[in-house]
């Protein structure tokens, strides 16, 4: 019987420890996110704020970003008076994390030449 395919996360795991990123909610308030907004309505209102933050992570060093959903929940959102869906929100908070790391993978690319 053939063993299951073990996860590129797991598979790292095994070989070293691995570095993920920091505080979301200081940061974005470092980058003007006021007292009582909803930081994750920034994935559509700010992405390229949003983006910068996961792309600094990953430049001093980290291996995977968490997406700007701490508090996407749809009773959360709706309670706060989102102006936006949860899964909408969701959906921009992984696209900005993509962005990042995409940015950062040309980068290393590039830097490689």
């Amino acid at each position: 019987m053939e063993k299951p395919a073990i996860s590129p996360l797991l598979n790292l795991l095994s070989r070293r420890i691995v570095f993920a990123d920091g505080g979301m909610g200081s940061l974005l308030q470092a980058r003007g996110l006021a007292p009582g907004e909803i930081p994750e309505e920034w994935n559509l209102s700010h992405p390229d704020e949003v983006s910068a933050i996961h792309r600094a992570y990953f430049e001093a060093g980290s291996d995977f970003v968490l997406t700007n959903t701490f508090g996407a929940s749809p009773v959360k959102l709706a309670g706060e008076g989102a102006s936006h869906g949860c899964a909408e929100l969701v959906a921009a908070a992984v696209a900005n994390a993509r962005r990042a790391r995409d940015d950062r993978l040309l980068q290393l690319d590039h830097n490689a030449l």
